[in-house]
């Protein structure tokens, strides 16, 4: 499905190119995709890495940089060989863009090699992304360089080309929207600058503050619903097969009744129910295997095909269950956890087991209170009714000791080698121990004979107290210390994990320490793997900001410009944000990766159109004229390049298969982020731009 959503991709890319230039050039600006793609394959070829859904994704990404460079170019050599087309024009077209192409592969190199090298679970499968796109864009910088001139000249001097009746009526439209409406804007915003930067900045702190108020929620990944779901089920230990048995009878029977139900609900009346499994002497869940734990497995219709959605179907086969009768757990879940880990993962640290049991159950029932948590468990569980024995006085007198007692139960009911003998080629050992039908129950510990040092023998319950008891079925270590673990699901629907392990955090944790003295916790699963990969994102991106500064500096000469072009990312930030809000997401890892991707692609035309207000200011022209005409005059290729990159990843909003849920919040970001800064940029840019002006002014005149 990504496949065919690139393709239809670059078939629209094409198209709008075609829009704007003569077909055959248009072609030959598109030439430049082939070959960054061939770059990145033959990268990924030499790095083992596969053609998946982040790889195609990166590739979708690399569209609008490829394509922003070729247009660049082609309009540079249009422009200088207009009426007149040689060799020299060719080459003057070249080198009156080269310094911005250049910095502008820089400044994205810059901005996407620290995003290789991403922390955590989350990260190792992001961090491929950055690196098959440079791979991809260093490919298409070489062919935009020494091979795209050449078939430009080619194009540009073979035809005489006049424009159809379309072309014509679409290129005024396009003038008419430049001179009057982009235009008149600019020159608008330029003359009330300070307003604009004002609105701009207020605009951020308003998307800043939703964010932080859950307006526009957080989350590790997109949930998306896989096509198997499993009953967990746990009763206590010790149990009998039979037992368990009736449960899992009760478990499948409600889910043929879901089936029943759900059915006429799919399309064409199709069974959500495919098939069923049941696994006895299993739970991935608690991890114990045995006789009182088993698994239901059922296999479900296509998520891309079904109409009933894995919480839908969870709820009415609870409901369908009922009461299962002395059970001590039931999971209903996905098998799987996902890069991401548990929604909500809690851990408490005591070297008391009976005081971490008392404070892991107050924390259990606190949490289950959360409106849309599901199956909430620890993993401190009791273990098999065991039979205890203390040695009396009595049997202290008559000499024995804990471990001559152990030594004789365990030779007569375990068995105990006494020697091995070889006949011809096998060998065999001689093992003495009380036969089977005399090790059944109770009574033949109560009647077993203990023999003392001078021969006789007593009875076992003569000289040892015996007592029933439970210790625990498994003890967790972590680090050396002993740990209890809680852990719960969240139905996305209706409550989100992220705001529920904060609140637990800063609520139920301080309360249990206050309760159990000694008591210490930790945050684990999708909570700490999204904080450590965030963490890393950051730092990747503040290096990469670093990064563009020093390579603007060298390329404006200045130290102020740069951040004329640095402050565009955050104008990004608005549209990535309530992009989000629009299409009901909530910003997660792609949608983050998405938008540091994005300032690569941002701060191109921010580059792109300082230079050329630059340009004009050294002809002689005031700052106010020099970015008015700047924004008519990048207008077209910054338009181009923007709705090339959007048609390319366009395809993927669409997308309904479980594969591209995981990539709309990365493409949300990079669509609505470049609509957002597009427009921000041609007025806010120019804006600024005359601002530092004036402000240079101000301080001249006051020198």
């Amino acid at each position: 499905m990504l496949v065919q959503n690139g393709v239809v991709g670059l078939v629209l890319v094409v198209l709008v190119m075609s829009l704007f230039f003569r077909p055959a050039y248009a072609a030959w600006a598109a030439m430049g995709l082939p070959v960054a793609f061939l770059g990145a394959f033959a990268w990924m070829s030499l790095t083992g890495e596969s053609l998946n859904m982040i790889t195609v994704v990166a590739l979708l990404m690399a569209i609008g940089i490829v394509m922003d460079d070729s247009i660049v170019l082609s309009d540079s050599i249009a422009v200088h060989s207009h009426g007149n087309v040689t060799l020299n024009s060719v080459v003057q077209g070249v080198v009156a863009v080269a310094p911005g192409v250049v910095s502008s592969f820089l400044t994205t190199v810059s901005v996407f090699l620290p995003l290789s090298f991403l922390a955590g679970e989350l990260g190792a499968v992001l961090e491929v992304l950055p690196v098959v796109l440079l791979a991809a864009l260093t490919a298409s910088l070489v062919e935009a360089f020494f091979i795209l001139p050449h078939h430009l000249k080619h194009s540009l001097t073979k035809s005489n080309y006049s424009p159809n009746k379309f072309k014509v009526r679409f290129e005024e439209i396009f003038n008419t929207l430049k001179e009057r409406w982009v235009g008149r804007l600019a020159d608008w915003a330029i003359d009330h600058r300070w307003l604009v930067v004002g609105v701009a900045v207020g605009l951020l702190i308003i998307t800043i503050g939703a964010l932080g108020s859950g307006v526009v929620k957080r989350e590790a990944m997109p949930e998306i619903d896989g096509d198997v779901i499993e009953a967990r089920i746990l009763l206590p230990m010790g149990v009998s097969l039979a037992r368990t048995e009736e449960a899992v009878r009760q478990v499948e029977e409600a889910l043929a009744r879901v089936n029943i139900e759900l059915k006429s609900k799919q399309p064409q009346q199709q069974d959500l129910i495919k098939r069923v499994i049941t696994r006895f002497g299993r739970n991935l869940s608690v991890g114990e295997s045995g006789s009182h734990v088993a698994t239901v497995s059922a296999d479900l219709l296509s998520a891309e095909i079904r109409a009933t959605t894995l919480d839908e179907l969870i709820e009415v086969w609870k409901r369908e269950i009922g009461v299962l009768p002395g059970i001590t757990s039931l999971i209903l879940t996905e098998p799987g956890i996902g890069p991401q880990g548990i929604a909500v993962e809690l851990r408490l640290f005591h070297e008391d087991l009976n005081l971490l049991s008392m404070a892991s159950q107050e924390l259990l029932s606190e949490v289950e209170k959360y409106h849309g948590v599901l199956n909430a468990k620890h993993d401190l569980n009791v273990g098999k009714p065991q039979l205890g024995m203390q040695i009396t006085s009595d049997g202290q007198a008559l000499g024995l000791t804990p471990l001559a007692i152990a030594n004789q139960l365990r030779g007569a009911f375990l068995g105990e080698t006494l020697d091995d003998i070889r006949v011809g080629e096998f060998q065999y050992a001689i093992e003495v121990k009380f036969a089977d039908n005399s090790t059944q129950d109770i009574n033949d510990l109560l009647a077993f004979e203990l023999q003392l040092n001078d021969g006789s023998t007593v009875l076992l319950p003569n000289v040892v107290k015996l007592y029933e008891t439970r210790e625990w079925s498994s003890v967790t270590q972590r680090n050396g210390a002993r740990s209890v673990t809680i852990q719960a699901d969240v139905d996305g629907r209706i409550a989100n994990a992220d705001a529920i392990t904060a609140d637990i955090k800063k609520t139920l944790l301080p309360n249990i320490q206050s309760n159990y003295s000694g008591i210490t916790f930790e945050i684990a699963g999708q909570a700490a793997n999204s904080a450590e990969t965030v963490a890393s994102i950051l730092r990747g991106f503040l290096i990469g900001i670093v990064g563009v500064y020093l390579i603007l500096s060298f390329q404006f000469r200045s130290y102020v410009e740069p951040l004329i072009v640095l402050l565009t990312i955050p104008m990004a930030f608005l549209g990535v944000v309530w992009g989000h809000y629009l299409m009901g997401y909530n910003i997660s890892m792609p949608s983050l990766v998405g938008a540091a991707s994005l300032s690569g692609i941002v701060v191109n035309n921010a580059i792109l159109l300082i230079g050329v207000i630059k340009e004009r200011v050294s002809d002689t022209k005031s700052v106010i004229e020099a970015a008015s005409e700047a924004v008519r005059s990048r207008f077209r290729p910054i338009f181009v390049s923007v709705s090339t990159t959007i048609m390319g990843m366009a395809p993927l909003l669409t997308e309904t298969s479980t594969q591209a849920q995981t990539l709309k919040p990365l493409v949300i970001s990079v669509v609505f982020g470049l609509l957002a800064s597009t427009v921000l940029v041609m007025i806010v840019v120019p804006s600024l731009y005359a601002i530092v002006n004036d402000l240079k002014s101000k301080s001249s005149s006051t020198n």
